[in-house]
């Protein structure tokens, strides 16, 4: 087992340079630079752009539906061949079973994959759907919860969330099923899904919530992070001793701006990145600016920097930079997934009695894909092995896409897609905004 790393304090590095983020007279825009290009690979999980664009409340809400048996297990030693055969065995008999409707047959088969790679998201997303389909709605939302945690692919997370949702509305929580299908469409545009959130009174204009943790209004660090501490359970999914820790000072583009980091974790570490702004001597959380997360399992690893920060549009609005690297291995190894992202948070400072606030995160590079992860030979792992080679292979992929972001004299951020395919971006990604109302 991997020994328990350290918290670490922030990988704070070096201020934006000043062609990551360029201020004219008539507006502000942002995009990637060379300077900024997608970090190499590293141990790392997580979307922080998902994380900051999606409610705060949704992941508390999962994390109360997680039950004992469902509690992360830390195996950090890779699995053997025979363990990846059973994997493959009883995970190809379970989705044979549960496309059949036979769930109580399938859930047998998937927990017995489930012993032989624990944790594995494919495998408790699919646990997920078949108790859905049994209608075990307690155990749908906490498999799908604990597959969320150890997952950063964008398609899986948002088939995962769209499953949750399901048990969610099928339960009466209009509000939880809203949320979990409101995150869903800020990872990929998908018609059912719009249809589940319709119907459960989602508007297109609330896909993308306000930040709500920890907002009141704290008059020292200490207090804000007793607050958080106290919330972590909508921001980390770990069990053990929550600390809060300020960082380092670093210029974020205004002296108000700083971030703050909570932690927890008996064994391996769960990590939010919090950014904090001052108005008027009160401190408050206005947005989470990176995920970490090393559960001391096998294959799964997130880490998170945050870069700096540039005031912007007439002094009124800053972009704080910060990057997000996740590498998740699935399949017992057999599966290898990565998602690097340098995103822009936007936020409007405090005026007038008005504090600030954060609306958007912008993913203005990200580079994604799943693929093949360790060489085995298919003939050690039997058919349901050789299938699913197969599978892997023929939808093995990696895209880049980069999104620029403009703010206009009035306000309003109109973010456009400057390379990759336009339809794989979220309809709310690319949505007109006024950040900067009369006030």
């Amino acid at each position: 087992m991997t020994p328990q790393r350290a918290p670490r304090s922030f990988l704070l590095v070096s201020l934006l340079s000043t062609s990551a983020l360029a201020c004219s007279g008539d507006g502000a825009t942002g995009a990637a630079s060379a300077s900024a290009s997608t970090p190499a690979p590293r141990a790392s999980a997580l979307s922080a752009s998902s994380a900051a664009a999606s409610s705060a409340a949704a992941t508390s809400a999962a994390r109360a539906s997680a039950s004992a048996t469902t509690k992360p297990v830390a195996s950090a030693v890779a699995p053997t061949t025979d363990q990846k055969k059973k994997l493959l065995q009883h995970l190809g008999e379970g989705r044979r079973l549960s496309k059949k409707k036979e769930y109580d047959a399938a859930l047998k088969e998937l927990d017995a994959a489930l012993v032989a790679s624990p944790n594995d998201p494919r495998v408790l997303a699919e646990i997920g759907w078949a108790a859905f389909g049994k209608r075990d709605l307690e155990r749908a939302r906490s498999s799908t919860t604990l597959a969320l945690a150890h997952t950063s692919d964008a398609k899986q997370r948002a088939q995962i969330l769209y499953t949750r949702g399901r048990a969610h509305q099928e339960g009466g929580d209009k509000d939880a099923a809203k949320r979990d299908y409101a995150e869903s469409l800020t990872l990929r545009d998908n018609a059912e899904v719009a249809k589940r959130y319709a119907e459960v009174g989602g508007k297109a204009e609330e896909i993308i919530p306000p930040w709500s943790v920890c907002t009141e209004g704290y008059a020292t660090v200490a207090e804000l992070c007793g607050c958080l501490e106290k919330k972590a359970d909508s921001l980390l999914f770990l069990e053990g001793k929550t600390t809060c820790e300020a960082g380092p000072r670093l210029d974020l583009g205004d002296p108000r701006l700083s971030v703050v980091r909570v932690s927890r974790g008996d064994i391996g570490y769960d990590a939010a990145l919090i950014l904090v702004a001052e108005d008027d001597k009160k401190l408050r959380a206005v947005a989470q600016v990176g995920h970490e997360f090393e559960p001391g399992a096998f294959g799964v690893h997130n880490t998170a920097e945050v870069k700096g920060g540039k005031l912007t549009s007439k002094g009124a609005i800053v972009a704080v930079r910060h990057l997000q690297s996740n590498v998740d291995s699935n399949m017992a190894g057999l599966e290898l997934c990565e998602e690097h992202t340098v995103s822009d948070t936007l936020c409007v400072l405090g005026k007038g009695g008005s504090p600030t606030t954060c609306p958007r995160t912008i993913p203005i590079e990200s580079t994604s894909g799943c693929g093949l992860g360790v060489e085995v030979d298919p003939a050690d792992l039997g058919p349901d092995g050789d299938e699913e080679i197969k599978r892997i292979k023929a939808s093995a992929s990696k895209k880049t896409t980069k999104l620029e972001w403009s703010i206009d004299d009035g306000g309003k951020l109109t973010v456009k897609v400057t390379e990759g395919d336009r339809a794989s971006v979220p309809a709310a990604l690319l949505s007109e905004a006024l950040l900067l109302p009369s006030r």
